[in-house]
This record gives C-alpha cells, sequence and structure tokens, in this order.
C-alpha cells in the first residue's frame, strides 16, 4: 500500500509496510475486550433466527404459547439475545486491510494518551496498531513541478488538501 502525503512544497510517496497477520490477531483481542453488547428480549412468531453478519454471546429461544389461525397455527416463541458490537476501531483496521488509505489518517488521527498496559481499552489498541505500521519514504515531487504538469496538461489545479486526497485515492 503506498500513501501520499503533502506538505507545503513536496509530495511524498511513502510505502506502508504492515502485517495482515498481525492486525487480525490484534483485532480478535480488540473485539473480546472492547466489544459493545445488546440485549434484546422480543416474541415472534415461527421458529427464530439468527441475523446474518451479527455475532452473539447468547441467543436463546423458548415456545411460550400458540396462536391459532385460520390458516394453521403459528407457535409463538420469547427471544432473548445478546448481540455483539465491533468497535468502530475494528472498523478502521478492516478499511485499512482493505487498501483504504483514508482510513490510515483516521487511525493515526487518533490522539493517544497515557495508555494503561492492565486497562485494555481503545486507547491501549489505538497504541498497539499504530505500532504495527512503518512507513519507508519512497519517492518525494516538488509541488510547483506537479502544478506545471497539471497545468500543461489541462488538468484542474487542485489546492494542497485536495492534492492529498486525489494522490491517496489512487490503488496502489
Amino acid at each position: 500500500m503506498y500513501y501520499y502525503s503533502v506538505g507545503e512544497d513536496v509530495i511524498k510517496k511513502y510505502r506502508v509496510i504492515f502485517s495482515v497477520d498481525s492486525l487480525r490477531n490484534i483485532e480478535k483481542d480488540l473485539i473480546k475486550d472492547c466489544n459493545i453488547e445488546r440485549c434484546n428480549c422480543y416474541m415472534t412468531y415461527g421458529l427464530p433466527h439468527r441475523s446474518v453478519g451479527i455475532s452473539y454471546k447468547k441467543f436463546e429461544y423458548k415456545k411460550i404459547g400458540v396462536k391459532e389461525d385460520f390458516y394453521g397455527d403459528l407457535d409463538i416463541y420469547e427471544v432473548n439475545t445478546i448481540e455483539l458490537i465491533n468497535p468502530y476501531l475494528y472498523e478502521v483496521i478492516e478499511k485499512i486491510i482493505g487498501g483504504n488509505t483514508n482510513s490510515l489518517e483516521e487511525l493515526f488521527s487518533y490522539k493517544v494518551e497515557c495508555v494503561n498496559e492492565k486497562e485494555k481499552n481503545i486507547a491501549y489498541y489505538v497504541d498497539l496498531f499504530q505500532r504495527e505500521f512503518s512507513f519507508e519514504l519512497i519517492d518525494t515531487l516538488d509541488l510547483d513541478i506537479y502544478n506545471k504538469v497539471s497545468e500543461f496538461l489541462g488538468l484542474n489545479k487542485f489546492k494542497n488538501k485536495e492534492i492529498n486526497l486525489v494522490c491517496n485515492l489512487v490503488k496502489s
């Protein structure tokens, strides 16, 4: 993966180095330590089903009655679930693994203060994920040259922040 950084007078191209396996292992611990549990209790007609894409800590149901109907009887079930909701940091890491450099910026924009190794919270995992990435400077390009070439080719002129966005949208 490549990441482009635009400064006042230069565009820098970096190779982003990381191990997908290592990120996946940290993700597992992140989910275990920082997921959010949502409890649900509801009644339904017919046998309840698990929803696709949702992880459950608990999924229990019991038959509590029967609804008599002209077309046939329907069993009534009481369902108790505890859904596990992944923290947003998990989604950010998944996007980075998928090649989204804007998510890489988002990860490094988190300010981590006073990480306590004993308390495994989001700040702990942000710090851990940030340490997994290294950046190798590959090339630089003078911003004036970039602007001259863009002007020569009749391309739109961008401001520095827009150049950063355009460069990072290029698939690497």
